[in-house]
């Protein structure tokens, strides 16, 4: 019989504006966020574009014996170098922030 007083309560209602009110403003505030992610992820994007442009342009130089093994730059916030054996050529890529290395083989570039 308790249960029952307790689901029989009244409850007050809110009205028509009140909740367009809140409607809006939680709206909003995912609109905000959506454009916060789609800008952080563009800036991503093309910051990697760069990179990835400026490799290719050193891999150019390379190939065409422009700049030779040895090679160190720092692009951004890469730390690109080009090594080399007796036989293949590497452009290696070092991120400065996360320490994540990348090896690109140079012999068939082009």
């Amino acid at each position: 019989m308790a249960l029952l007083k307790i689901f029989q309560t009244k409850l007050n209602g809110s009205s028509l504006i009140e909740n367009l009110v809140a409607s809006v403003i939680i709206m909003l505030v995912f609109v905000i966020a959506s454009f916060s992610i789609n800008n952080v992820l563009r800036n991503q994007t093309n910051s990697s574009a760069k990179l990835d442009n400026h490799v290719k342009e050193l891999t150019y130089l390379v190939v065409y014996d422009k700049i030779s093994e040895g090679y160190t730059e720092t692009y951004i916030n890469w730390n690109i170098e080009v090594r080399g054996d007796n036989t293949k050529t590497f452009l290696i890529v070092l991120d400065k922030h996360t320490g994540i290395e990348k090896k690109e083989e140079l012999l068939n570039a082009f």
